[in-house]
């Protein structure tokens, strides 16, 4: 199943808003890219993976595409390099939720966009402790410090 509406990738420019990013989220972001962007060559937001699509209620496929975004779990960005993709998690400090988040959406996206080629995850946080660098390397999640 790919992602519930197609990926909308665009150039890297710090625009104040960002879909599905709080406030305290978005000061982190803004300071990340301040620092990063150059590394990235597109970004997309807003993207939603995973989802429940219901066969069974008479419902027309865009009703039945809004009920799967609804439910679908929704990334904070993809960054786009030569290198591969990225999935980002944007928290103020690192923690259990913010680095199952990125370990999930990668898996998520592995199996959703396979096209994308090589995935990884990545939390851009203000504050990591010594133990969740820890535990998000042992899932494969990179920290990052705007």
């Amino acid at each position: 199943m790919p992602s519930v509406y197609p990926i909308e990738w665009q150039p890297i420019t710090r625009t104040g808003r960002y879909r599905h990013m709080s406030k305290l989220d978005l000061t982190v972001w803004e300071k990340f890219l301040a620092r990063a962007a150059a590394e990235w060559t597109m970004v997309a937001y807003d993207v939603a993976l995973g989802g429940v699509m219901p066969a069974t209620l008479e419902i027309s496929d865009d009703e039945r595409r809004g009920w799967q975004y609804s439910t679908a779990m929704k990334l904070d960005a993809l960054l786009r390099n030569a290198d591969g993709i990225t999935i980002v998690e944007v928290k103020p400090e690192a923690s259990t939720a913010g680095i199952g988040a990125a370990a999930c959406y990668r898996v998520l996206a592995e199996r959703e966009l396979p096209d994308l080629g090589p995935v990884s995850a990545m939390l851009v946080c203000d504050f990591a402790s010594a133990d969740s660098r820890y535990c998000a390397g042992a899932f494969g999640v990179r920290i990052e410090n705007p």
